[in-house]
């Protein structure tokens, strides 16, 4: 009989864990709160036994057996024989965890996954009660995972990193990469790249050694199983559930297509031209229809990737010795899974630094009296074609005069000019890369990676990044994302005689300004739109076009980016329109004016305008 190849199932096996692990984080945390919660107790078991059977038909050993001891520890709890207890819940969470890593990798026989199994073990032995004395668990030669972040805009990032991979290779045994090392080597990585290593010297000299290389922004260490934890709600899915109405829906419209695809040859042999041009109308619909269903088949819930949020919410807050009360709102509105998984990280970022700067202990908080818990909520919305996310908390809100010594301490502004300067300008400094108040730097607080990554990766994403905060009141985090990284709706405009797209999400208004109301101070042009000063940028003289002769009126748009706004004046208006949002290639992915390209409808190519960098 021939044996049956099961490695084929992986990919599947790893989809469908990692739903069952999710669930598994929001049961626990619901325990924690619902001690006696039968029904949730039978959830956590259910899941436990269910990836049990899943790891044994795969044939992973240690994932079974790890498995099997939880679910051996919801037993005990179900009959009654252990009570849930704090250590329990961080002995659940931290069996989670190890089976999230065993999940990518069912071979890694790690020490402190033996150490984990002996634990509880011993729990059902009754020959320990607290899993929580503090045993140092045996870790295999010590791995440290490096991340290593290039300073923005390097040129030949791949090229670089190798130097540093061989680099390190001398200092350590490198274990792991991630990405691949032949991606990191192609440059094929945003600034940030990870080595798995097991150090030869102690591991701050490495980091002394990685840091002395020019192109080195920063070079973070951490302990392996510290990493493993931090990973958790920014797993990239790379597949799909699709709903089988949506897949009838595909079917149908193709069916339709290949009928008008026959008739239209058929007409165009007659050479019938009535007929071909009523043919290629009804082709544009079915392409157009086609084109929705693939959109709709994109999107997904946001919950997907916010449901994982909370526990990440609660090891911060309890690592930190904080109370917070985390809430979710708009739950189901949908955005494009690719959108969804990039916005996740950013989104992490913000809800720990909320939680490490923004909500004060509660200590602090009963003497400003405020409650205990600190509230902190991530709301979704749906707006004109965006979807607007909001993190904000109800914390000591940002301190100015904090991050003006920091900018000063850190030579970003000299001590004469930082008296002059405006809450606003001071604000600004948030942004400036690895720019932070924080006294240490780690992994909670950000690891000293400052807002300009949340910024920076909302650009990416063709979407928008600003924050309000009052002292003492709190601070709430604004993104505005399209809804697809794909297809977006965009206004088109013409400067001298070449079509450019504007991304919808930054257009507040069009009008038609008289060279008049055009001002000059300190050099830079201005202009007064009911009571607000709005600068000027003539976009012919940024792209260096010709724009024809000087006029009386010129077609503008005001356009909103980060609180900031500009009146872009072009040649003339053209139309809204949806369009294929294209890449630049790698050669002109520097151009910092341009955030893509786009074909229109006639065939020519149009550049897709960076309006954040512009503004």
């Amino acid at each position: 009989m021939k044996e049956i190849d099961i490695s084929k199932y992986a990919s599947i096996f790893r989809s469908e864990t990692r739903e069952y692990l999710v669930q598994l984080n929001q049961y626990i945390l619901k325990l924690e709160k619902e001690t006696h919660s039968s029904e949730t107790i039978d959830a956590i078991f259910r899941n436990y036994h269910t990836i049990k059977g899943m790891a044994g038909t795969m044939g992973y050993k240690l994932m079974e057996s790890v498995a099997h001891s939880l679910e051996d520890l919801l037993t005990l709890i179900r009959n009654g024989t252990l009570t849930v207890s704090s250590s329990i819940i961080d002995l659940l969470l931290e069996g989670t965890d190890t089976l999230e890593y065993l999940v990518e990798n069912p071979e890694d026989d790690r020490g402190d996954i033996h150490f984990l199994l002996e634990r509880i073990s011993n729990i059902s032995k009754e020959r320990e009660t607290l899993p929580g004395e503090k045993k140092q668990p045996f870790t295999r030669a010590g791995k440290t995972v490096c991340e290593i972040y290039l300073k923005e805009n390097s040129p030949f990032n791949g090229a670089r990193a190798a130097v540093l991979i061989a680099n390190m290779e001398t200092m350590s045994e490198i274990t792991g990469y991630s990405p691949e090392r032949s991606v990191i080597e192609c440059g094929d990585f945003d600034r940030r790249f990870s080595l798995t290593v097991i150090p030869r010297i102690p591991i701050d000299e490495i980091q002394k050694k990685m840091l002395a290389y020019s192109d080195v922004e920063m070079v973070n260490v951490m302990d392996e199983t510290k990493r493993m934890t931090a990973s958790i709600g920014v797993h990239k899915k790379s597949d799909i559930r699709v709903g089988i109405k949506k897949l009838d829906n595909l079917q149908n419209l193709l069916s339709e297509l290949v009928i008008t695809k026959e008739s239209l040859k058929g007409f165009v042999r007659a050479n019938e031209q009535e007929s071909i041009l009523n043919e290629t109308d009804r082709i544009a619909s079915i392409v157009s229809d086609l084109q929705d269903e693939v959109v709709k088949i994109r999107m997904v819930p946001i919950w997907q990737v916010f449901e994982r949020f909370p526990r990440v919410i609660r090891d911060t807050a309890k690592e930190l010795g904080k109370e917070v009360d985390f809430e979710i709102r708009g739950k189901d509105i949908e955005l494009d899974r690719s959108m969804l998984e990039n916005l996740a990280e950013p989104l992490l970022h913000l809800l720990r630094n909320s939680i490490y700067h923004g909500i004060e202990n509660p200590q602090e908080r009963e003497k400003l009296g405020k409650p205990r818990k600190g509230k902190l909520i991530i709301k979704a919305t749906r707006r004109r074609g965006i979807v607007l996310v909001q993190v904000s908390d109800d914390g000591r809100g940002m301190d100015t005069q904090k991050i003006l010594m920091s900018a000063v301490e850190r030579g970003l502004v000299a001590p004469e000019k930082a008296k002059s300067l405006s809450e606003k300008e001071i604000l600004d400094f948030i942004f400036v890369s690895g720019f932070s108040t924080s006294e240490s730097v780690d992994e909670v607080s950000g690891r000293g990676v400052g807002m300009d990554v949340v910024k920076t990766s909302l650009r990416k994403l063709g979407g928008t990044f600003d924050f309000k905060t009052e002292r003492n009141r709190g601070t709430e985090f604004i993104l505005k994302v399209p809804l697809t990284m794909a297809i977006i709706k965009a206004f088109l405009v013409d400067v001298g005689g070449d079509a450019f797209a504007i991304p919808l999400t930054f257009v507040e208004e069009t009008i038609e300004l008289n060279k008049n109301l055009i001002k000059s101070i300190h050099s830079k042009e201005v202009f007064i739109l009911r009571d607000e000063v709005i600068p000027v940028k003539r976009l012919h003289r940024i792209f260096g076009i010709q724009n024809g002769n000087v006029r009386e009126m010129y077609p503008a748009v005001i356009v909103k980016a980060e609180s900031k706004k500009a009146a872009l004046i072009t040649s003339e208006f053209l139309e809204h329109t949806d369009i294929v949002v294209k890449m630049l290639p790698r050669t002109q992915a520097e151009i910092k004016e341009f955030a893509g390209v786009t074909l229109l409808s006639d065939g020519k190519p149009a550049l897709i305008i960076d309006v954040p960098h512009i503004v």
